[in-house]
């Protein structure tokens, strides 16, 4: 008799045992799967916050190449205000030489009545430029 209760003894805490081992291996899997759930939760905010970088990047890329765009409008302005100085600059040296030119072909056509007058306007003449 005492070996059948000790067997029975045994037995429950064998089962027992068995049992503990199935609340830890229980306890072990929750426990997995709440790590693995963490480990998956941040990877999905790491992927979020590298895409929120790349944008971030893009952005950066894309703000840099339209200062450089502007910086290149900026120039190629600042060239065609030049060239249009430079032309005018030179429209009025024209306008002032064919004006001269103008004055001296006047000059030239002018008539006199008599040899006095144009010696008297040509005396005058003289006199202004001395």
């Amino acid at each position: 008799m005492e070996i059948k209760k000790k067997a029975e003894l045994e037995r429950k805490k064998i089962e027992e045992q068995k049992n503990l081992a199935e609340d830890q291996k229980v306890k072990l899997l929750k426990a997995l799967e709440e790590q693995e759930e963490k480990k998956n939760v941040a990877r999905e905010k790491q992927k979020k916050l590298m895409r929120k970088i790349q944008k971030m990047e893009d952005k950066l890329i894309q703000g840099n190449e339209i200062q450089e765009q502007h910086y290149n409008q900026e120039r190629e302005l600042q060239k065609a205000q030049q060239q249009i100085e430079e032309k005018e600059r030179q429209e009025r040296e024209m306008e002032e030489e064919l004006l001269q030119k103008e004055i001296f072909t006047s000059e030239l056509e002018k008539k006199y009545n008599n040899q006095k007058e144009e010696v008297e306007d040509k005396t005058k003449k003289i006199k202004l430029l001395w």
